[in-house]
């Protein structure tokens, strides 16, 4: 396996005082529980020259308004990324975290039904796009 992608792809949001326990943790093994076993299991049998990406959110960073189990998620696994990669690094395993920002997808259809939300992030992006 030269390249593994860990992607979540399920990802709810709510207040932190009103999301439910089950929401809460559904989020978190979606977002850290199920990427962090995926390099559990797979880290040990990569080789040199091997490499690791995981999608993250640039939520990790910014974080978004009634997200907190979603952006704390993301910047807990990209934490442990980094100290993967220094564990692993030392036997030539790169590991790599792509974070786009404002995706279309149902947990940011609020923000892209807002006007001038999606506007506001464009003009931010080196590309424009």
């Amino acid at each position: 396996m030269g390249q593994a992608i860990a992607r979540a792809f399920a990802a709810d949001g709510a207040k932190v005082v009103v999301a439910g326990r089950e929401q809460q943790l559904k989020t978190l093994a979606d977002q850290i529980k199920g990427p962090f076993q995926m390099l559990q299991d797979l880290i040990e049998t990569m080789e040199s020259g091997s490499s690791i990406t995981n999608i993250s959110s640039a939520a990790a960073i910014i974080g978004f308004e009634n997200r907190m189990a979603y952006t704390g998620a993301k910047a807990g696994m990209e934490h442990v990324l980094r100290e993967v990669a220094n564990e692993y690094g030392c036997r030539g395993i790169r590991l790599n975290t792509i974070a786009p920002v404002l995706t279309e997808t149902p947990l940011s259809a609020d923000y892209h039904r807002t006007p001038g939300v999606v506007d506001a992030f464009v003009e931010e992006y080196p590309l424009g796009r």
